[in-house]
């Protein structure tokens, strides 16, 4: 869309790629952006040698009381 991020980091040099959501319902279009999202997080957890298991700050926020 004109005027969008993309644009601006386009302007920065940075490449852009613009997905779309599936599914008809809004919260359905949400879901599948999570999930791919979650993918990509892991493939690049992979390609980096990290372990994509940790997260500190779900960690620390099911110690609260």
């Amino acid at each position: 869309t004109a005027g969008g991020a993309g644009d601006g980091l386009r302007r920065q040099g940075a490449s852009v790629l613009r997905l779309e959501s599936k599914g008809k319902a809004p919260l359905a279009r949400i879901f599948s952006l999570m999930a791919l999202g979650d993918w990509v997080s892991w493939e690049l957890s992979g390609l980096y040698g990290v372990d994509p298991m940790p997260i500190p700050i779900l960690d620390a926020i099911k110690k609260i009381k």
